[in-house]
């Protein structure tokens, strides 16, 4: 059986041979701590890194944690500005700092039609634009293939934007909060199309709609704002027959249903420090296939590989033993240098002692 094909039952609870993995982690990270840590870190995920599943992003957005191919790191590199393909500014090292506020949205402080219309997304047809994605897709046609549409719909419009102006836009500026979701809807269509084109099993996106204790907005606005654009991505993700997978970090239980409904396949990362996983399992188990769980916050950093492999049993126990799949074991977000490279190999361990005996 093709490595894809286990991915695929697993999404469909159709009792997969074995558990998939999916892996982020931040090996820039590890080197800027120590070569030594890096190497160690390394040598644990090189060959299960992507045994199953292969993600893929356009060129030139590409993030350390979706690939074993990024250089190592070096001091040019890191001091860059890290301009953003879609106009928007980010610090120095914002990646490998994790610096996270922009240096420069580009409509902050020009929210209008005219502005809007100025922005120039990238062509997804453009040759040049999934080159390399391209060559990975050619060479792993046995593997599940996962293209990225990151950063999807409201952290492209408060990127461009400023936060203040996309939470306020629907109510003092309706034309340019919609023209500007418009814009980026019909981006998002074209590259899902062309994803598509080329063959691959899933699109991959992300939206962060949670804190750690709320939603960023009430569900009642995100119902009708929001909603009725997810609809429309996951029927053409579909309609070219992907799976349609989502990233949403924080508390996301008040919406999980209503993304059930409207066809989302995969949701990730189940934050166990944000979301009770009794009560995602309880009223959602079987409905949806989830990815992630594995504490990243606790768990992964100050726990041992025991405590590891009793959170991914019972993740295991309580969204994947009953459904016959449903399950994907995945780091609730990226795996960063304060975890150990014991804890990492714990992750693969519980997986291979969960393999040995699946109760189907």
């Amino acid at each position: 059986m093709r490595e894809k094909d286990i991915v695929r039952n697993t999404i469909k609870f159709n009792k997969p041979k074995e558990i998939p993995v999916l892996m982020w982690i931040d090996l820039i990270r590890y080197e800027m701590k120590s070569r030594l840590l890096r190497e160690k870190a390394y040598r644990v995920i090189k060959d299960r890194f992507d045994k199953h599943i292969i993600q893929l992003m356009p060129d030139g957005e590409e993030i350390p944690l979706c690939s074993m191919e990024w250089p190592k790191t070096n001091e040019g590199w890191r001091d860059l500005m890290r301009d953003w393909i879609f106009g928007s500014v980010w610090p120095c090292g914002g990646f490998v700092f994790k610096k996270g506020r922009l240096a420069w949205a580009p409509l902050e402080n020009n929210f209008t039609v005219k502005a809007i219309e100025k922005i120039e997304f990238p062509n997804p047809t453009d040759p040049f634009y999934l080159s390399r994605a391209k060559k990975r897709i050619k060479d792993n046609r046995d593997k599940y293939l996962l293209g990225f549409v990151w950063y999807t719909l409201f952290e492209k419009m408060h990127f461009l934007s400023g936060f203040e102006n996309v939470f306020v836009g629907p109510i003092l500026y309706k034309n340019e909060f919609f023209k500007l979701q418009s814009k980026i809807m019909d981006y998002n269509l074209k590259l899902i199309k062309h994803w598509g084109k080329l063959g691959i099993d899933g699109i991959f996106m992300s939206d962060d709609w949670g804190s750690q204790t709320s939603l960023l907005i009430s569900p009642q606005q995100w119902r009708e704002i929001y909603k009725p654009c997810y609809k429309e991505l996951f029927k053409e993700i579909h309609k070219g027959g992907m799976d349609a997978w989502l990233h949403t970090c924080g508390y996301s239980l008040p919406i999980i249903e209503d993304l059930i409904d409207i066809g989302l396949d995969v949701i990730n990362p189940i934050q166990p420090q944000a979301n009770n996983i009794e009560e995602l399992a309880e009223k959602f188990g079987g409905k949806i296939c989830f990815c992630g769980g594995i504490d990243i916050q606790k768990t992964t950093v100050t726990g041992s590989p025991k405590d590891v492999e009793r959170e991914i049993k019972n993740l295991f126990d309580k969204f994947g033993k009953k459904f016959g799949g449903g399950f994907i074991p995945a780091p609730c977000n990226t795996i960063l240098e304060d975890t150990s490279p014991e804890n990492i190999k714990a992750i693969y361990d519980a997986v291979d002692k969960i393999n040995v005996k699946l109760p189907w």
